[in-house]
């Protein structure tokens, strides 16, 4: 019973999403995703530097906004009018006004690289930061074998700080479990609602809820028949969650799950 509560704390349904959208062919790879409103995502997909506007009730990509050459892009967080990009070596691209015709394309190289394996983006408003989770290496300089680690970009300075913000320790997740459990990010989000740190993971299938300081609270299995290979996450200001997987031998999908605020 103790393991079930620790694994099932969640307001959401995972087992049947609200809405399941599918996704163009060319979005095969899906890798971040923003809601932008009104039935629009901001997506990036693995292999491509463009940013994908896509229509999920037109089921198709209505705008195409090239920013950078072919690389491996993980995640896209939009801010105000500027889209912001994180390439798994740790550059950041900066697309000033990325939907006018006047838009401006900038990059940062963090002191992250290929072998931190940068997956997941995020903004947090209330300190005007980027939260940067690693599916490789934890850290900058040294390698530590059971952990994961998230890092800060602090945007006033313009700078990554090099030391982990939030340390996500594998054996502790074991303990909880009950069972060895293996786990990596794929994507960071953080609550509108609770402020809590949504971290996805296609490595363990597994949905984890750190509190606003990075204290492991929850795990979540995800069934696999579900999650393909869930990559991408955010949320909108009521909570509502998207949930973006990868297509493998098929098409990739957005799921959608309502936010049950008095689920207990």
């Amino acid at each position: 019973m103790k393991t079930r509560k620790v694994m099932d704390d969640f307001k959401y349904d995972f087992k049947d999403p609200d809405k399941k959208y599918k996704i163009d062919k060319k979005l095969k790879e899906i890798s971040g995703i923003h809601y932008l409103g009104n039935h629009e995502f901001a997506c990036v997909q693995d292999e491509k530097g463009d940013i994908f506007i896509y229509d999920v009730k037109k089921e198709e990509i209505v705008e195409k906004i090239k920013f950078a050459g072919d690389g491996d892009y993980e995640d896209i967080e939009i801010i105000g009018e500027d889209a912001f990009i994180i390439r798994s070596d740790g550059r950041l691209f900066v697309v000033k006004n990325f939907r006018s015709e006047n838009r401006e394309v900038k990059y940062e190289q963090t002191q992250l690289n290929d072998r931190n394996d940068v997956e997941g983006l995020c903004y947090d408003k209330d300190r005007n930061v980027l939260l940067l989770a690693c599916k490789g290496q934890a850290g900058i300089n040294e390698i530590f074998y059971y952990t994961k680690s998230i890092f800060e970009f602090d945007l006033d300075r313009f700078e990554l700080n090099p030391e982990p913000k939030f340390v996500i320790d594998k054996r502790e997740l074991s303990k909880r479990a009950g069972k060895k459990i293996d786990f990596a990010p794929s994507g960071v989000a953080i609550h509108p609602i609770s402020k809590e740190i949504y971290v996805l993971g296609t490595v363990g299938k597994l949905l984890l809820r750190l509190s606003p300081k990075g204290k492991f609270l929850k795990a979540k299995k995800l069934d696999n028949d579900i999650f393909k290979q869930p990559e991408g996450i955010c949320f909108e200001e009521d909570g509502t969650l998207y949930i973006s997987n990868e297509g493998r031998d098929g098409k990739g999908n957005i799921l959608k799950f309502n936010y049950q605020e008095n689920k207990k």
